[in-house]
C-alpha cells in the first residue's frame, strides 16, 4: 500500500516539489506538525500506518472533520484490514459519532492485533491500549479498562510518558484503588523529557487531579505553544485550559480572572472545532454556575451538543443534570433511561440514579446506590455531594445537608462539598455553622477561588457585625438596628398577620420563620443568589426569606407590602410541599396572591405576553421552571401567575392546595396534573394559550418581532408581489421592517 496515493495527485506533486526545494539542513517538513516528506516517503510500500502518519489523520479527528477522515481510513483498511493503528483511529472517530458498538469492536481488534504483531513498537502497543481504555472508561466500563491496560503493562512507561500515567490512573480511580491512583498521577505529574503538546496535556491533567492547579496552567501554556508552533492551538488544550481556570478562579470578577477568562478559551476551541463538546459543556457548566451570564442559554448548548453528537454520552448526563435540577423528572428518567443502556456503571450514572430515586421517594433505593458506589470507593464523596446539590437546587436545602455532612467526613478535602454544605445551612437558618463551612471550604482550597462561595462568606460576616436579632415567637427579624423602631412597628404585625391568614386558607401552619431585611440591595442579592444584580426584591427558601428594605436606595419604588406578602406565601407553599413543588408553581401562586390580596398589586406585562405570543415564545409547563435561571425570569413570574389564575378560575382554588399536597407525597409533574386536574401538561399548555389570548384580546398593538422570527419570515417571503393576496404579502414584509427596526 501506498500512503501517498490517498491524497489527489496535485498533492503529491506539490510534496515532491517542497521535497526537492528544501535545504538539505536534516529539518525535515511537517504537514499538521506531524508527517514529513521524508517520513511519507520511507512509509511507501510498507503494510500500515506509522505513528507520524497515525498523528496526521487524527488531526482532523481533533478538528471535527469526521466524514473526511472516516472516508480516508477506510480506503486504508481496504488495503490493509489488519491496519491496527488506522483500526484504532477508526475507533475513535466512531466514539465521536456515538457508534459506541462500532468503537468497541475497532477499539478491541486494534489492540488484539497491536499485542500479536510481532513488529509493534511498544509505543504503538500503547496508543492502541489507552485508545480502548479510554473508551471504556467513557462507557462506564472500568473493570474492563483497567483489564486492558495491565494485558499492556509491558508497553505503558508511567515514569516516561504522562499518558500512560494518566489513563492508567483514570483507570485506577475509577476501580477504587485510590492509592495506587494517586502514586501514578505523581508519576505522570513529575515526568520529565522532550514532550510533545499531548503529553503535557496529559501531564496538566494529573497535575490537576493532584490539586496542583498552578502547575496544571503552566503545563497547558506550555502545551498550547507547542501546538502553536505546528498548526495552531489544539481545541483540547485550550478546553482543559479553561476548566482550570474556572477552577482556580471561580468566575469572580476583577482584572486577574478576566484575564484569564475560561469562556474566551471555550469559544477560541469552538472556532477551531465547530462541534467541540468539551467546550460547549465548559460553556453550560460557566452558565449554570452564574445565572448572570445570558450570552448563551443552557437550552441552546444542549442543543448543538445533540446535533453534533445525538447519543452523547456527556451530554445526556448534563442533561439530565439539568433535567432533575429543575424538577423536570420526565425528562431526567428518559436521558437516564438512555445512559442506562450506554453506560450504566459510570458513577456519575449511578449518583444521578441516586438522585433521582431519592426525589421521587425512593429512599431505600436511593440509599443502596450510594452504598454501592461507596463500597468501591470508601474515600469519594462526590455521589453525596452531588445528590445534595441537586437538592439544593431543587431548594430542599435541610434534605440536602445530611448528604453534603456525609460527603465531606467521606473527603475533608472538598471544597466544593464544603461550599455547598454552608449554602444548605444559610438557607436553613443556620448562619454560625454557614460561615465556618465556607471557612473551611476557602481553607482547603487551596489558594482556589469561588465567586459564590467569597460573596456569600463576606455578606454572612457583615450581616453578623450589623444586623441585629429580633425574635416575636415563630418569627424572628435581622436588620439595621436604627430601623428597629419602625420596622418592629409595622413589618412585625404585618408577617404576623399574613402568616395567619395564609395558614388558615392553605390548611398549613408553618414552623419558625426568620426574615433577613437588607438595606444594601447588593447584599440583597449576594444573600440570596450569591451574585449581584438578581432582578428581585425578596426571596424564599422556606424558613428562611430575604428582603429588600423600605429604607434602601429603591425606597419609593417598590411595596415593601407586597413583597413580603408574595414571599410569606412561599413559606406555606414550601412548608406545605416540604420544598417539593415545581418553582413555577410556588412562584405562579404567589403572584396569584399578590392580585388577590390587593387589586393593585396586579402585574401588567401584557406588552410582553403580547410579543412572547407572536413569537412563539411562551413557555410550555416543562420548561417554565428552567426559565427562572434565565434573562426572563420576570417574565417566568408573570406566566407562572396567569397559569394559576387560569388554572383556579376553572378548578377553584381547593384543588391547588392538592397540587402541593401531591408533589409532597413525591409526585411528578404528569401524575400531580393527572391526579388533581385530569390533564397533561400538553393539555394545559393548549388552554393557557387560548386563556392568552382571551388577555390580550383587547390589544390593538404591533408586537415586537424577533430576530429569530424576522429572520424566518424575511427568506420565506417572495421579493416579487403576488398576483393573489397581495395586501398580505405587504403587511408581511412591513412586519419583517418593523422587527429589522
Amino acid at each position: 500500500m501506498s500512503f501517498l496515493l490517498r491524497f489527489p495527485g496535485e498533492f503529491h506533486v506539490a510534496l515532491v516539489a517542497l521535497a526537492v526545494a528544501l535545504p538539505s539542513s536534516g529539518e525535515p517538513f511537517a504537514s499538521h506538525g506531524a508527517v514529513s516528506v521524508e517520513t511519507s516517503a520511507r512509509h511507501c510500500g510498507e503494510d500500515r500506518i506509522t505513528l507520524e502518519d497515525y498523528d496526521f489523520l487524527d488531526f482532523d479527528r481533533r478538528r471535527g472533520k469526521l466524514r473526511a477522515l472516516a472516508g480516508d481510513l477506510e480506503e486504508i483498511l481496504d488495503e490493509t484490514p489488519s491496519d491496527f493503528l488506522a483500526l484504532s483511529l477508526r475507533a475513535r472517530v466512531a466514539f465521536d459519532r456515538c457508534d459506541y458498538g462500532a468503537a468497541l469492536r475497532d477499539g478491541k481488534a486494534a489492540f488484539a492485533a497491536a499485542l500479536q504483531v510481532e513488529d509493534a513498537t511498544a509505543s504503538e502497543r500503547a496508543l492502541t491500549a489507552r485508545n480502548l481504555a479510554w473508551m471504556r472508561l467513557e462507557l462506564g466500563r472500568a473493570p474492563k479498562a483497567l483489564a486492558g491496560l495491565e494485558e499492556a503493562s509491558d508497553a505503558l512507561d508511567v515514569d516516561a510518558d504522562p499518558r500512560d500515567a494518566w489513563i492508567l490512573a483514570r483507570a485506577l480511580l475509577a476501580n477504587g484503588r485510590r492509592a495506587a491512583a494517586v502514586d501514578t498521577l505523581r508519576a505522570g505529574a513529575e515526568a520529565q523529557g522532550r514532550f510533545d503538546w499531548q503529553m503535557l496535556l496529559a501531564q496538566a491533567r494529573c497535575q490537576q487531579r493532584l490539586g496542583r492547579i498552578r502547575e496544571a496552567a503552566s503545563t497547558l501554556v506550555a502545551a498550547d505553544k507547542l501546538a502553536r508552533r505546528g498548526e495552531g492551538s489544539e481545541p483540547d488544550v485550550l478546553v482543559f485550559l479553561g476548566q482550570v481556570y474556572f477552577e482556580a478562579y471561580g468566575e469572580v470578577d476583577d482584572s486577574i480572572s478576566r484575564q484569564h477568562s475560561p469562556a474566551e478559551l471555550y469559544r477560541e476551541a469552538l472556532r477551531l472545532n465547530g462541534d467541540h463538546e468539551g467546550a460547549r459543556l465548559g460553556l453550560l457548566e460557566l452558565v449554570r454556575f452564574n445565572w448572570r451570564r445570558t450570552r448563551e442559554s443552557a437550552e441552546s448548548l444542549l442543543a448543538e451538543i445533540f446535533q453534533a453528537r445525538p447519543r452523547s454520552v456527556r451530554g445526556l448526563i448534563a442533561r439530565a443534570s439539568g433535567a432533575l435540577e429543575n424538577g423536570d423528572l420526565r425528562s431526567a428518567r428518559i436521558d437516564l433511561g438512555v445512559l442506562g443502556e450506554l453506560a450504566p456503571a459510570r458513577r456519575d450514572v449511578r449518583t444521578l440514579d441516586a438522585a433521582l430515586a431519592w426525589v421521587e421517594h425512593r429512599r431505600d433505593e436511593a440509599r443502596g446506590i450510594l452504598a454501592e458506589l461507596a463500597a468501591v470507593d470508601e474515600k469519594d464523596g462526590v455521589p453525596e455531594r452531588e445528590v445534595g446539590k441537586t437538592l439544593i437546587e431543587l431548594y430542599r436545602f435541610a434534605e440536602a445537608k445530611p448528604f453534603l455532612e456525609a460527603s465531606v467526613e467521606r473527603d475533608p478535602t472538598d471544597w466544593r462539598a464544603w461550599t455547598l454544605l454552608g449554602r444548605a445551612q444559610a438557607n436553613t437558618g443556620d448562619e454560625e455553622a454557614a460561615r465556618a463551612s465556607l471557612g473551611r471550604a476557602s481553607d482547603v482550597a487551596d489558594g482556589r477561588r469561588d465567586a459564590w462561595r467569597d460573596n456569600m462568606a463576606l455578606v454572612l460576616e457583615r450581616m453578623d457585625r450589623e444586623l441585629i436579632l429580633e425574635e416575636r415567637e415563630d418569627l424572628s427579624f435581622r436588620w439595621m438596628p436604627d430601623a428597629a423602631p419602625v420596622f418592629s412597628r409595622y413589618l412585625i404585625p404585618f408577617y404576623r398577620d399574613a402568616r395567619e391568614e395564609l395558614a388558615a386558607r392553605y390548611g398549613f401552619t408553618p414552623g419558625p420563620v426568620r426574615i433577613e431585611v437588607f438595606r444594601r440591595w447588593e447584599d440583597f442579592s449576594v444573600r440570596s443568589t450569591g451574585f449581584e444584580g438578581f432582578p428581585a426584591l425578596g426571596v424564599c427558601f422556606g424558613p428562611v426569606v430575604t428582603a429588600v428594605s423600605p429604607l434602601s436606595r429603591l425606597r419609593g419604588t417598590f411595596s415593601w407590602a407586597r413583597t413580603s406578602y408574595h414571599e410569606f406565601t412561599h413559606v406555606i407553599h414550601l412548608g406545605l410541599s416540604h420544598n417539593r413543588c415545581p418553582r413555577w408553581v410556588t412562584e405562579g401562586l404567589a403572584t396569584w396572591e399578590e392580585g388577590r390580596r390587593s387589586g393593585a398589586w396586579w402585574r401588567n406585562l401584557r406588552r410582553e405576553m403580547l410579543d412572547a405570543r407572536a413569537n412563539g415564545a411562551i413557555f410550555p409547563i416543562r420548561r417554565l421552571n428552567g426559565a427562572f435561571r434565565g434573562p426572563r425570569v420576570i417574565f417566568a413570574y408573570y406566566e407562572g401567575g396567569l397559569l394559576c389564575e387560569m388554572l383556579i378560575e376553572e378548578h377553584g382554588f381547593t384543588p391547588m392546595v392538592r397540587l402541593l399536597e401531591a408533589f409532597d407525597r413525591g409526585a411528578d409533574l404528569d401524575t400531580a396534573f393527572d391526579e388533581v386536574f385530569g390533564k397533561t401538561p400538553e393539555e394545559v399548555d393548549a388552554a393557557f394559550l387560548e386563556f392568552v389570548d382571551a388577555k390580550l384580546a383587547g390589544l390593538r398593538i404591533e408586537p415586537r418581532w424577533s430576530r429569530e422570527v424576522t429572520f424566518q419570515r424575511r427568506f420565506q417571503l417572495s421579493r416579487e408581489a403576488p398576483e393573489q393576496g397581495r395586501r398580505e404579502w405587504q403587511e408581511q414584509w412591513c412586519r419583517v421592517g418593523w422587527g429589522s427596526y
